[in-house]
């Protein structure tokens, strides 16, 4: 078995990799690059799954390359694939399904009953309190078929089709290039694009792709220095997410995958990131046929799955193991016949007398238990630290809620204010403060009791040719201000707290701020 033939692929964004292994040894390996869209020249254009001509071409290099599999592994590209990690309360193994299927809506912008999905939960505790993390990995159950029905129309089988990611993980830890005891970032660089994986005990916890692009009229040779720094400041950027989503485990190394091995990238990363870098080519682990081609490492993985590796199973689909049952010969089973009739028959009155009594002593707490579990629903796993840290959340909320304020006067008041400003004044800003809640006040034209804890400060500009009139625009909008009985009746002080001079580019005007309180 350990023998046995193993075709793993990788869809890539320009090209299908395909590697052929037998053992943990890759054996064969090649590339079906996509054809240009519409007949072009140049470009290529990310191939999509329901492309037509894919059977055929599949068909053509299988032949030419004397591949006899009958069905692949297969590693999608990550941006097809959901990633998230989010904090779930500690729980009984049996119940963590029904709630990362509840919480996962949270974040992620579809239903679960559209995608297909798997997930490991990791214990971690913070403030002496139990909790698990969840790492989450989906997929659009359509986008999965479509990727399904490409290689079935060849009449291939998919026997496993896992994240990318995983793939590369696996890859690196068959090959022991991967640190258990520490948390690690991959980076791998291509020509035109990079990709982050964070990874703790073999673990995939962030996974992160981006373009290193300068734009579609510069040629990817042209300008690396500006490209290098591009690429590292986005695996900068991916750092310092994960570092603010995460607080528990940090990253202490780094493994840069190459096709070349370069050491001014590894140093360069080495001083603006201040980590250890371990550079790895692809022609370490492959061999020079791969060329610069890092999509055979996915590849290469995804033959691997079979042998082991991560502790996860991110697999959207699998083999159904199989399970074998010996009987023995018929010969021994005649001979025992006679000693397993009287051995059932001495069992069978103790077996029931026993079920009996037992169940009869178990009654009353399994009754108990069940009314008990029935009550607390979802609670009863949760620890008494974490039911205290909800209720203080939920009564900050209430608090929150009761001390909306429900009605205000304000918007008489904005309504007046434009018909008391002078031609040349503007109100650039104003600001509405209330020194405390409403707690649900009523409020009416004559008498409010929310008259003692509403100001309101207008700022704006006054302008006229002759700036020595300036001053007098903003003394008229106060005078108006005053004199308009809304206004004096509700504030009882409208006060000019500053006046001065200034320019708005080389405009001379004049600026103001009026508090009524």
């Amino acid at each position: 078995m350990s023998d046995k033939k193993q075709l793993g692929v990788f869809w890539g964004e320009h090209s299908l990799s395909f590697i052929e292994t037998i053992s943990s040894n890759a054996s064969k390996l090649f590339n079906i690059p996509y054809p240009p869209k519409n007949g072009e020249q140049g470009e290529t254009i990310s191939y999509s799954p329901e492309d037509t001509l894919l059977p055929s071409l599949i068909q053509d290099h299988f032949y030419h390359q004397k591949i006899t599999a009958s069905s692949i592994n297969l590693s999608l590209p990550m941006k097809d694939i959901i990633f998230r990690s989010f904090i779930i309360p500690w729980m009984q193994a049996n119940e963590v399904r029904g709630v990362v299927e509840f919480e996962v809506s949270k974040y992620i912008p579809f239903s679960i009953e559209e995608l297909s999905y798997s997930f490991h939960s990791l214990t971690t505790t913070e403030n002496n309190v139990k909790r698990l993390r969840i790492i989450f990995v989906a997929i659009k159950k359509n986008t999965l078929d479509k990727y399904i029905n490409a290689f079935e129309q060849r009449g291939l089988q998919i026997d496993v089709i896992e994240p990318a990611a995983l793939s590369l993980i696996r890859v690196l830890s068959i090959k022991k290039l991967i640190p258990i005891d520490q948390t690690i970032a991959i980076i791998e660089k291509n020509e035109s694009s990079g990709k982050i994986i964070i990874v703790d005990q073999e673990i995939p916890q962030f996974s992160r792709e981006f373009q290193i692009k300068l734009g579609t009229t510069v040629k990817p040779e042209s300008d690396p220095q500006t490209k290098i720094l591009r690429f590292i400041n986005e695996a900068r950027i991916s750092l310092d997410y994960f570092n603010r989503q995460q607080n528990q485990i940090r990253v202490k190394q780094i493994i840069l995958l190459t096709p070349t091995t370069s050491e001014e990238l590894t140093k360069k990363i080495e001083d603006d990131l201040g980590k250890p870098v371990i550079p790895i080519n692809l022609t370490s682990i492959l061999g020079d046929n791969a060329g610069k081609n890092m999509g055979y490492l996915s590849a290469f993985g995804s033959a691997l799955a079979n042998l082991g590796g991560p502790p996860t199973n991110f697999q959207f689909s699998r083999k159904k193991s199989k399970t074998a049952f010996s009987l023995g010969s018929t010969t021994n089973r005649l001979n025992n016949y006679r000693s397993v009739v009287l051995t059932l028959f001495l069992c069978i009155p103790a077996i029931i007398l026993f079920f009996f009594s037992s169940n009869k002593l178990l009654d009353n707490p399994r009754i108990e238990e069940a009314t008990l579990t029935q009550k607390l629903g979802n609670f009863k796993s949760f620890s008494i630290e974490s039911l205290n840290e909800n209720s203080e959340k939920l009564k900050k909320e209430l608090l929150t809620l009761e001390n909306i304020r429900i009605k205000s006067s304000i918007s008489h008041f904005l309504s007046i204010i434009p018909n008391l400003l002078p031609e040349g004044t503007w109100i650039k800003n104003f600001l509405i403060i209330y020194a405390k809640p409403s707690q649900g006040i009523q409020v009416n034209d004559q008498q409010s009791n929310i008259k003692d804890t509403l100001s309101l400060e207008l700022s704006g500009f006054a302008f006229l040719e002759n700036t020595q009139e300036q001053f007098r625009l903003v003394n008229t909008f106060l005078k108006k201000l005053k004199d308009t009985a809304d206004f004096s009746s509700f504030f009882g002080n409208i006060d000019l707290e500053t006046i001065k001079s200034q320019k708005l580019g080389s405009i001379p005007v004049t600026f103001f701020r009026i508090k009524c309180q």
